[in-house]
């Protein structure tokens, strides 16, 4: 008798602790949905910046004198990248450093420099990877029917491994979980 008493109050005391346990995930999830639905949203936001600066730099407006912070330095790098985005140069998978450096006014001794200044990037290959994710973005919420590896794959990309890396470093979640922000 006493041993049934000790086995139901040790099955009652799992069961707590189960429950416990589905409880405390289940907070878990709602807040990393939540957390992962704001990222996604802060990620919008920022591509959004980045293509309303790129925009108006196509359009002439690093020329302009009203905008005096801006070096000749800022204004070479803004005609780089803007020539690298319309031609889509940063899609070719073997996409280098020689490239660049042929597609831009800077000699190679400059460049390290230069993407470092203003792309926040060590190198031409984390560069053209944040260029790469940025793109990869774009193609899903254009297509969000698209497979994570279609993306990579269209996104100039060699790798799955590169790709999660990448996307993680640059925007702080992975990929599959910016996808399935955007169709919550």
């Amino acid at each position: 008798m006493v041993v049934n008493s000790w086995c139901m109050l040790f099955s009652l005391g799992i069961l707590f602790l189960l429950a416990v346990l589905i409880v405390v995930i289940g907070l878990n999830l709602r807040r990393t949905k939540q957390r992962n639905r704001i990222i996604a949203k802060q990620i919008d936001e920022l591509l959004s910046q980045r293509e309303e600066l790129r925009r108006s730099t196509a359009n002439g407006a690093h020329t302009d004198e009203s905008h005096p912070e801006m070096t000749e330095e800022y204004a070479a790098f803004l005609s780089m990248e803007q020539m690298v985005m319309d031609r889509k140069l940063f899609l070719q998978p073997d996409y280098g450093r020689d490239d660049l450096v042929a597609n831009s006014s800077f000699s190679r001794n400059e460049l390290a420099g230069v993407l470092k200044k203003y792309a926040d990037a060590r190198n031409v290959s984390e560069y053209l990877g944040k260029l790469r994710v940025e793109y990869a973005v774009r193609l899903m919420k254009e297509h969000p029917h698209y497979s994570i590896d279609a993306v990579l794959e269209e996104a100039g990309f060699k790798s799955r491994t590169t790709f999660y890396r990448t996307f993680y470093k640059v925007f702080g979640m992975p990929p599959t979980q910016y996808l399935k922000s955007l169709q919550e």
